[in-house]
């Protein structure tokens, strides 16, 4: 079976699905102020809008003949991921700026990633990298939005 950017797209969906999933953990806790509450349910809810957007990318990219990616690209790109998902947190639940630019790094984090992720597509010589790399491209857009929101919110 060949792997797809479909296949990624599940990949980072769950990335982010885990990120809201830790947001909505905050809202939960007594030892947490309303205020920060109250913030971390707005970063949950960033989460789920890009969980959103790809789901959306997906459903789109399904109707599409599928584009396969190069088995040793798609395990590259599936190190990278799993060395990002084991990257060890520490939420600052302790103030709003703590948890704000706890988002931040975590945001920056995960645009690195993606970076790295078109550098490993564009490095590969294949005609197929291009639909991927322009998929890529749109993510990171995306999240580059996020966090220059993030900065100016700061």
């Amino acid at each position: 079976m060949a792997y797809t950017i479909v296949d990624l797209l599940d990949k980072f969906i769950s990335l982010e699905q885990a990120g809201q999933d830790m947001f909505m953990g905050i809202t939960g806790r007594k030892d947490v102020q309303h205020k920060i509450k109250t913030m971390a349910r707005i970063f949950a809810n960033q989460e789920k809008k890009h969980i959103e957007i790809y789901q959306t990318l997906k459903a789109k990219l399904e109707k599409e003949p599928e584009t396969e990616i190069d088995f040793f690209i798609y395990d590259k790109i599936s190190a990278a991921i799993f060395q990002y998902a084991g990257i060890s947190r520490v939420v600052g639940t302790e103030s709003p700026k703590s948890l704000l630019e706890f988002c931040l790094n975590f945001e920056k984090d995960n645009l690195a990633l993606l970076l790295s992720i078109q550098d490993i597509f564009s490095k590969a010589e294949t005609d197929t990298n291009a639909v991927n790399i322009k998929l890529i491209s749109e993510i990171i857009s995306e999240e580059q939005k996020h966090v220059r929101n993030l900065e100016a919110f700061m």
